[in-house]
């Protein structure tokens, strides 16, 4: 994998990265920067371009190459919203 970006968190409690993987696909990890743990991963459902933390941190938003913007929940990996 070759790490192309990262983001932390507004309080910096998280840590988000972004993963090429083989082909087009990209996957987004988050780790906990107290203990080092992942936390969350994102692997394969998108082609993420680009991302950040929205609402204190609580949500990922990405964007991916086809235009469409994903907003998460990291708590539970839930897509809260999509937007064409």
């Amino acid at each position: 994998h070759e790490t192309w970006s990262m983001r932390f968190s507004p309080d910096e409690r998280v840590l988000a990265a972004r993963y090429d993987l083989r082909g087009p696909e990209t996957e987004l990890v988050v780790w906990d920067t107290s203990t080092c743990r992942e936390v969350r991963r994102f692997p394969g459902r998108h082609v993420a371009q680009s991302f950040d933390f929205a609402s204190g941190g609580a949500q990922l938003i990405s964007g991916t190459r086809d235009g469409v913007v994903h907003r998460y929940d990291l708590a539970t990996g839930a897509e809260i919203h999509r937007y064409q």
